[in-house]
């Protein structure tokens, strides 16, 4: 994580490009002017002045058709940091994550939009009065705040579709760590053996963790 968590205005910091990339970085932000198409793996979204959108770090996105007085107002997360918010929140299930390639843009009201703003007048006062020492920790309760209200959603969507919540456990957290590194490495590397050697597990469980998952 870089040092001073910032918010971004300048479009240049934008993790996502024209071409199709799996993200290095993931990013939160609502546009505040113009238009764009962001896509997320199969999904295509218009994106427009009062859009929330938020882009989980690895996920295959572009950003096309970009309008001249397109802007955003937006952070980014990284794949640790953004491991690190979710692993303290104890209901979050691997459907979620799924949820989230399809449903990575909202329209928000007034009152929504001036809450997000103020999410990052929080972020930008932290970094000028935080000591150093505690600012990591700070960053990483306010982004679970963040994505506690995209689960809250989420899982309002699920109950109005019988969707059960399955428990959570290591072996899901193990199941999320594998996918994000499969989604990292798998040009190079196809072999059980190396994700496990990085999870610090054998091949052996990684297989029965995924395939019980």
């Amino acid at each position: 994580m870089d040092e001073n968590f910032q918010i971004y205005t300048d479009l240049s910091a934008l993790p996502i490009s024209e071409h199709e990339a799996y993200l290095t970085e993931g990013f939160g932000g609502i546009c505040t002017s113009g238009t764009a198409i962001i896509r997320v793996f199969e999904t295509r979204r218009h994106i427009s002045k009062n859009d929330l959108v938020t882009i989980l770090p690895l996920q295959s996105a572009s950003i096309r058709k970009i309008s001249p007085d397109f802007a955003m107002t937006f952070f980014k997360i990284d794949k640790t940091m953004f491991l690190d918010v979710m692993s303290s929140l104890g209901k979050i299930t691997p459907d979620f994550y799924f949820y989230m390639r399809r449903n990575f843009l909202f329209h928000l009201n007034r009152n929504e939009v001036a809450r997000f703003l103020g999410f990052c007048r929080a972020i930008d006062f932290r970094n000028g009065t935080d000591d150093p020492c505690f600012h990591r920790e700070t960053v990483l309760h306010l982004l679970r705040i963040y994505f506690w209200d995209y689960y809250v959603t989420f899982r309002k969507t699920a109950d109005r579709t019988d969707t059960p919540v399955p428990p959570n456990s290591n072996k899901e957290s193990i199941a999320l760590r594998f996918a994000m590194l499969v989604h990292e490495h798998y040009k190079e590397h196809k072999e059980v053996a190396f994700y496990a050697d990085k999870l610090c597990i054998t091949p052996q469980y990684l297989t029965r963790t995924v395939q019980e998952v």
